[in-house]
């Protein structure tokens, strides 16, 4: 899935030879599956399940370029067409984070898709979705650091026509699978640990001390 991904991402970008995959996946036999992703592959460490352990894996040990745009997709996301440019044009002079039209969630205070600057990733000590979560509610806890950051902004209504699709099953945009049915199942734990981290100060959410993946894209600065 992650190289089919990979690779529809790449075709709809501008200038494909700025870009740089790297893959996060759990197992060795996720990693041998891979074998025909165009680049970097990560295994995280063994840890409580859900995305957010190899998500922060990825993330973390990621080396990117002060000037780099980063791109954290999961693997049911649809890039927009010539979204490279896009997302350079956005950020060329200024280090923020980027809320996309995903089609499915406008207002919601959610960042479903992360993009940011790597410098923004800097600030975040590397941190996209905190290792604390299994899945759920790690991406409202993003807009609400990024948000208090002041580093947060929100594309979706004007620039609605850039449509990064999230094909999520709780819209009927593809049918939900184990992996959906497990983060499901653990709902409620990551709605307590949410309820208690947003109690906590900014300083102590971007540390890193609690603690089929993402793949991260980043797209090189020297692209114009």
């Amino acid at each position: 899935m992650a190289s089919r991904q990979a690779h529809l991402w790449g075709a709809a970008a501008a200038r494909q030879n700025h870009l740089r995959f790297t893959a996060a996946v759990d197992t060795d036999e996720q990693l041998a599956e891979l074998k025909d992703f165009p680049g970097a592959k990560v295994k995280a460490p063994p840890g409580r399940p859900g995305v957010c352990r190899p998500a922060t894996h990825l993330t973390t040990t990621l080396v990117a370029d002060p000037k780099d745009v980063v791109v954290l997709a999961s693997d049911d996301f649809l890039p927009a067409r010539r979204w490279d440019v896009f997302l350079t044009t956005l950020l060329r002079q200024r280090d923020m984070a980027v809320v996309v039209n995903d089609g499915t969630l406008v207002t919601k205070p959610i960042v479903a898709l992360p993009i940011m600057s790597a410098g923004v990733l800097a600030m975040l000590n590397g941190i996209i979705y905190h290792p604390a979560y299994n899945h759920l509610y790690s991406d409202q806890e993003l807009y609400y650091n990024l948000r208090e950051l002041k580093l947060l902004w929100d594309v979706r209504r004007s620039h609605s026509a850039m449509m990064f699709e999230h094909r999520h099953p709780g819209r009927r945009k593809r049918t939900a699978d184990e992996i959906d049915a497990r983060n499901q199942s653990l709902r409620d734990e990551d709605a307590a640990t949410f309820a208690r981290r947003t109690r906590l100060p900014l300083w102590r959410r971007l540390l890193s001390s609690e603690g089929s993946g993402p793949y991260g894209i980043v797209h090189h600065a020297d692209a114009q």
